[in-house]
């Protein structure tokens, strides 16, 4: 009897035992089912929890502080052989700029193409722009409104060419743009920077505010005298630019060309080299309801017959000579044609090695130069 109570016992224990197994299981099961039911894309606390108004401002956000920088500088270098030498170092945007687009299949369907208008895109110089937006259809090039390029001009030379192009006429091939800032820095050179500004203002298209940011340029000084320097034009002074503005889109438009001059600078901020007190920003600003987009048509002047004996006709001077050139040089011709036409001239490029090389790949993928923190460390007055 006492047996049959011992097994009893045993199996009532067993039985006890599978039966809370289950339950065992099941509450295991609750606990999980939620985490792995979870649709990353529909019920993560971003997407379910927070509206599309406060979304697309965090968007906004994080691609407001976004920067795309293109092109090459010059950097001085102790090669390992102790040789000091200028080296052209490549100048990358930063790999993460888009990382929100490839993280989340349902923010990239919710953001679009519009992080276009509110990212920066910066080019160390002309060529580099083109050889980039060149490749955009005219739609997406007119979604871009920030843009930093610098002033070096093109240069172009064969045994039947030689010319020299800069950004106005530059922006000629770029069907559709529409900046609401074109920001351009030196080129160091007083000639390109006279030359640069004056045709921006008189038949620049494709921006809506012009900053144009210089160093210590002699020319720019004079803009701010009384008295006329003589070895500038009339049309370089700020009354000038001004008139030449008026002049183009109308006084009653209200277009402005104001020009600020760098003071002071806050304390810990060296006085030497770009850091002095002869900082300069042009601000100029097209006038009110002014179409600024650069045209989609090519303009009839430039459909031209070079072997023709008749005079040119005055729109045909016009287009030439007011910085349509390079369409005028290059009729129907896209950038890639022109650039295949004309190899990139070696006298143009700074020293370059392989960046395999020791003590070279560690700087190719640096972008050391910060334009817009220069802007807001200096103290301007106007």
């Amino acid at each position: 009897m006492a047996k049959k109570k011992k097994r009893s016992k045993r199996k009532g224990a067993k039985n006890k035992k599978t039966e809370d197994e289950p339950k065992k299981q099941a509450t295991e099961l609750e606990v999980q089912k939620p985490i792995m039911a979870m649709n990353p894309q529909t019920d993560s606390a971003f997407f379910h929890r927070l509206p599309q108004e406060l979304r697309d401002h965090i968007y906004g956000l994080v691609f407001s502080s976004t920067k795309f920088a293109f092109g090459r500088a010059p950097k001085n270098l102790t090669m390992p052989n102790g040789i000091r030498a200028q080296v052209s170092v490549a100048i990358k945007p930063a790999p993460n700029g888009l990382a929100f687009l490839r993280a989340c299949r349902r923010a990239r369907m919710e953001i679009g193409d519009s992080w276009l208008p509110r990212v920066q895109f910066w080019f160390t110089d002309v060529r580099i722009m083109l050889d980039r937006l060149s490749r955009a259809t005219p739609d997406t090039v007119s979604k871009i409104r920030q843009l930093t390029v610098g002033a070096k001009q093109i240069f172009l030379r064969s045994k039947h060419h030689a010319g020299s192009y800069h950004i106005e006429s530059a922006f000629k091939l770029l069907q559709g743009l529409r900046l609401d800032q074109l920001t351009v820095f030196t080129s160091g050179r007083r000639s390109v920077d006279s030359h640069t500004i004056r045709g921006l203002i008189q038949h620049g298209s494709g921006w809506k505010t012009l900053r144009y940011l210089t160093f210590d340029s002699p020319y720019q000084e004079s803009a701010l005298r009384s008295t006329p320097d003589p070895s500038f034009g009339k049309s370089t002074w700020r009354t000038g630019w001004q008139s030449d503005l008026e002049d183009r889109d109308g006084k009653a438009s209200s277009p402005s060309v104001t020009v600020y001059r760098g003071k002071t600078l806050p304390d810990g901020i060296s006085h030497d080299g770009k850091w002095n007190t002869k900082t300069f920003i042009i601000v100029v600003k097209r006038g009110s309801g002014v179409d600024y987009q650069e045209s989609k048509v090519e303009p009839r002047a430039y459909v031209w017959d070079r072997e023709r004996t008749e005079p040119m006709t005055q729109e045909e001077i016009m287009a030439a000579t007011m910085g349509d050139h390079i369409r005028w040089d290059f009729p129907g011709m896209t950038w890639e044609q022109i650039r295949n036409a004309f190899p990139q001239n070696q006298s143009d490029l700074w020293i370059s090695y392989h960046e395999d090389e020791a003590g070279i790949r560690s700087i190719c993928e640096q972008d050391e130069y910060e334009i817009d923190d220069w802007v807001l460390l200096c103290h301007l007055q106007e």
